[in-house]
């Protein structure tokens, strides 16, 4: 839900909506086609019961397939996967610093990006608390951060209120 919310926030740098409506169109039927066969070829390969058990189809899928003198075909689908990565993190980059310049009523948000990029990796090399910590944490931080992101938009939009910024 939260990638629609990142999604819309480049509405105002298109030519016009008529092309982010297109865009998005085409992408939610290419999204469904791609999708629908994904899992008609799981369910070929394997059995409706295994696919419904299985944690990630697409790995087991890779693992069974033999192409010759690639004896493991994961190695094959690296760089496409690298090359992914940095596409997501690009543009998560750059709707940060869109989410960032509007905050702070930066008009030229894009001499940011750097230092959003430097910041973010220093944030990523933090060491991170053991695996177990996590799952004991995490029903907390939903309890405690559920509420917080409901009312969020509420309190925003009475502060807003508050301080006469829709009376233009």
């Amino acid at each position: 839900m939260l990638y629609f919310f990142y999604l819309f926030l480049l509405v105002p740098f298109m030519k016009s909506s008529k092309d982010f409506k297109k865009g998005t169109c085409i992408a939610l039927i290419v999204t469904v086609i791609n999708l629908t066969i994904a899992m008609v070829s799981y369910t070929f390969i394997f059995d409706y019961n295994t696919v419904m058990q299985l944690n990630y189809p697409y790995h087991e899928v890779i693992r069974t397939i033999q192409a010759g003198f690639l004896t493991n075909l994961e190695t094959f689908f690296f760089p496409f996967w690298i090359m992914a990565s940095f596409v997501r993190f690009s543009a998560y980059l750059y709707i940060t610093a869109i989410l960032f310049g509007h905050l702070f009523k930066i008009k030229e948000f894009e001499y940011i990006i750097p230092t959003l990029a430097t910041l973010i990796v220093f944030i990523g090399i933090i060491p991170e608390t053991p695996a177990s910590a996590i799952f004991n944490i995490r029903d907390t931080i939903l309890l405690i951060s559920s509420p917080v992101f409901f009312f969020l938009p509420c309190l925003m939009w009475l502060i807003a209120k508050l301080k006469g910024v829709n009376k233009k």
